[in-house]
């Protein structure tokens, strides 16, 4: 049977997949599978693929975890690593994931109708209030940024690779990896790289989404707590749902 929209949540982690029917509502539970490394994009396509094949769909919304420009990967970001997030780029893997075209090249492996976006960008259509400055800030394997304008996705620069110290940068000093070194300090670089990002953007509203979000409280924020939401669920995959109704 055919389901509304399958929404998938590409991480440099793992790579989930939810079915949504046209009001929004999920259809079954959520599957999850880790990311298989070295991961070209065959590898990635056979996966969609399997599960496709347990969960037909006719539309298909796609987040990516790296620079996305109309359907189009323009950095394949942790997945031209050799083994994911902390070990080295693999050049070859690189080079097969620039300007791969993985919107067109989804639908006519599937025939589906396809969306693909950066997976920060599905994570604000998925959270947003459509009010103010949104400002979304996902917390994973990385470190992802996306801003909202009364709710118009704004274009914003990528942190990721930007230098937050003078030797870290905000995926290594707040990703996954900076967290499993010091969790205290994580913490608080989280804190405080986020606000510095809130008045950077004029934001109205801060938005804490991805797997290491519920380790923060809007406490921790202080004067900005009444205006931090922790997003519990997956907004990336909500947001793969909402690029079909927005």
């Amino acid at each position: 049977m055919s389901h509304d929209v399958l929404g998938i949540d590409v991480g440099a982690t793992s790579i989930k997949f939810q079915r949504f029917d046209a009001s929004g509502a999920d259809v079954g539970k959520r599957a999850r599978r880790a990311t298989q490394f070295p991961c070209p994009p065959e590898t990635l396509l056979s996966v969609i693929d399997e599960r496709l094949a347990l969960w037909p769909s006719t539309r298909i919304g796609l987040g990516f975890p790296g620079a996305v420009r109309d359907g189009v990967v323009l950095d394949g970001a942790n997945l031209g690593r050799i083994g994911g997030a902390g070990t080295p780029f693999d050049p070859d893997l690189q080079r097969l994931w620039l300007e791969f075209p993985l919107q067109s090249v989804l639908r006519e492996r599937t025939g589906a109708t396809v969306h693909v976006a950066n997976d920060a960008a599905l994570a604000v259509l998925g959270c947003a209030l459509d009010q103010g400055n949104e400002l979304v800030v996902t917390l994973g394997t990385g470190f992802g940024l996306s801003l909202v304008r009364d709710g118009r996705l704004a274009d914003v620069r990528d942190v990721g690779d930007e230098l937050l110290h003078s030797d870290e940068t905000y995926d290594a000093l707040l990703g996954e990896l900076g967290r499993r070194s010091d969790p205290g300090a994580w913490m608080v670089h989280v804190v405080s790289a986020v606000i510095a990002l809130a008045d950077e953007f004029d934001a109205t509203t801060i938005h804490l989404a991805g797997g290491n979000a519920r380790r923060l409280s809007p406490r921790a924020f202080g004067d900005w707590a009444p205006h931090v939401i922790i997003e519990r669920d997956q907004p990336g995959l909500r947001g793969a749902w909402r690029m079909f109704y927005p």
